[in-house]
């Protein structure tokens, strides 16, 4: 044992024999590295790429559709001529702008994106497929603004139909003047939404004369009436074609 001065009492531990393993040492796995492709570059041809070793970096359902796979020797070769590469730089750029289409007024995706279009890598690619960067540009402004529309729109009609009454706040705060909510954007996707719902329920008597009923009702006439809009308008766009709908057989006559 052992005391220090003030008195406390340690005791030392005792250290014990380890016992030796019988079972032999487990050997660690080495994991294997994958195989580098290697590549070949033709100014003339193009690109030719070929990936040694591909059964064990790439699964076998994907090697199998592949026809540029050859089993015998487990390479893959792929070329890369003039106009597949033009295919890339296209696809690259159409998948930019989709992307660019699913992002929200404002957002940080949007802006990362629309920086990138400053960018010079940008230029090249735009360059790679013969297209002016200002051009590219001033299309994806003037798109973007349509979607951004057509989203606002969408989002104030289905507040509409659910009567919610947000949507004259939603009005409010998109700067939007009664005279805008009772145009013709407004107007036609109000009453096509009727009609599409018209057209799903033409089988159901029940679902047909709920949504009637809504379409007549004064709670959304006067909800629309606070934004701006005129429901006798809409539903004069829609009473041409409520014939058309329940007869079918008859829509080749519809002018």
């Amino acid at each position: 044992m052992q005391i220090d001065i003030f008195g406390s009492v340690e005791e030392t531990p005792v250290t014990k024999k380890r016992r030796r393993s019988t079972t032999p040492p487990r050997k660690r796995a080495t994991s294997k590295k994958k195989a580098a492709p290697t590549v070949f570059v033709d100014e003339k041809e193009g690109i030719t790429m070929r990936h040694q070793n591909a059964s064990k970096s790439m699964p076998d359902h994907m090697l199998l559709l592949c026809p540029e796979y050859d089993p015998t020797t487990d390479e893959l070769l792929l070329d890369w001529d003039e106009n597949t590469l033009l295919e890339l730089w296209d696809g690259m750029l159409n998948e930019h702008l989709k992307q660019l289409r699913q992002t929200k007024p404002g957002s940080a995706t949007r802006l990362e994106i629309l920086e990138w279009q400053q960018s010079e890598s940008f230029k090249d690619l735009c360059a790679a497929i013969a297209y002016r960067p200002e051009d590219i540009r001033d299309g994806v402004l003037a798109a973007l603004q349509n979607y951004d529309t057509v989203a606002e729109t969408r989002s104030i009609i289905n507040m509409l139909v659910k009567l919610d009454s947000k949507v004259v706040k939603a009005v409010e705060d998109a700067e939007l003047t009664h005279r805008e909510c009772n145009s013709r954007r407004f107007k036609d996707q109000l009453a096509d939404w009727f009609l599409t719902e018209f057209r799903k329920c033409k089988s159901s008597s029940k679902k047909w004369i709920k949504i009637s009923t809504l379409m007549h009702s004064d709670e959304l006439r006067d909800l629309a009436s606070q934004i701006g809009m005129d429901m006798s308008g809409v539903i004069n766009r829609i009473k041409p074609k409520m014939y058309f709908i329940q007869n079918p057989e008859d829509a080749e006559f519809d002018v």
